[in-house]
C-alpha cells in the first residue's frame, strides 16, 4: 500500500484538475459515490449525522448526504464554521441540498439516539495545520462524546496527514474511508487510535505513470 504526503496528494490533485482536465466537481462527486456505497454497504439500516466544515472534504460530505437522502436513507448535517468562507465547490453542493430539504442538526445526538446513527466527520481534510478551536474544536468534542459509531471522510478531523499527531484534539473515528491515497501519516504506530479501521477508496486518478509525472512536476 503505497503512502503519499499531504503535498504530494495535493499535486496530484493540481494535476488532475489543471493537466487532465478533471473537474474538481467531478472528483468530488466521485468521492462521494464511492463513500456513500461503503456506507450503504456497512450500515444499511442506520441513520447518518454528516458534519462538515467548510472546505473540500466538508465538501464531499455534504455530497455524500445528498446521495444518502436521494437513496431515501435518514440523514441529517450539522453544519460546522463560517460558510462564507467556504469553498466554491462547497458552497454548489449547499445550495443542491437546501434545495432538496435534506435536514440541517445544529446540536449533536441525544444519548438515547447514538445507537441509532452513525456519525460521519467531514469537518478537516488533509489541509489542515493548526490546533482547533472555537467552533470546530466543540463539534469534535461533541462527536467523540456522542455514543455513537463514527466513520472519517479521508482522515480524522485534527490528525495530521504526515506525521499522525494531533492537533490538540481528533476526532477518534471507529473506520476511515481514505480517499485515493493512504496517507503518510497513518503509518504512525498511535495513528490507529484516531483512524480506527483504514479502507482506501479509488475515485479514479490518473493511472501510475501518470502520478509520477505529477509528482515530478513538484
Amino acid at each position: 500500500m503505497r503512502s503519499l504526503s499531504a503535498s504530494e496528494i495535493k499535486a496530484i490533485d493540481r494535476y488532475t484538475i489543471e493537466e487532465i482536465g478533471i473537474p474538481s466537481m467531478v472528483l468530488m462527486e466521485r468521492a462521494a459515490l464511492a463513500i456513500t456505497a461503503k456506507l450503504s454497504e456497512y450500515y444499511p439500516k442506520k441513520a447518518f449525522l454528516i458534519y462538515c466544515g467548510t472546505g473540500n472534504n466538508g465538501g464531499d460530505g455534504l455530497a455524500v448526504a445528498r446521495l444518502l437522502y436521494q437513496a431515501g436513507r435518514h440523514v441529517a448535517v450539522n453544519l460546522v464554521g463560517d460558510f462564507s468562507f467556504a469553498t466554491e465547490e462547497e458552497q454548489t453542493q449547499l445550495t443542491i441540498i437546501r434545495n432538496l430539504k435534506v435536514p440541517e442538526k445544529e446540536d449533536g445526538l441525544a444519548s438515547t439516539e447514538a445507537g441509532d446513527w452513525i456519525i460521519v466527520d467531514a469537518i478537516f481534510g488533509i489541509g489542515l495545520n493548526r490546533a482547533v478551536a472555537g467552533s470546530y474544536l466543540e463539534a469534535i468534542q461533541c462527536i467523540n462524546a456522542s455514543g455513537a459509531e463514527i466513520v472519517a471522510l479521508d482522515i480524522p478531523s485534527g490528525l495530521e496527514a504526515d506525521t499522525g499527531q494531533v492537533f490538540s484534539e481528533a476526532v477518534k473515528a471507529n473506520r476511515t474511508f481514505t480517499i485515493g491515497f493512504y496517507k503518510k501519516g497513518f503509518e504512525h504506530a498511535k495513528a490507529v487510535e484516531w483512524t480506527g479501521d483504514v479502507e482506501e477508496l479509488d475515485i479514479g486518478y490518473p493511472r501510475e505513470s501518470l502520478l509520477l509525472e505529477a509528482l515530478n512536476k513538484e
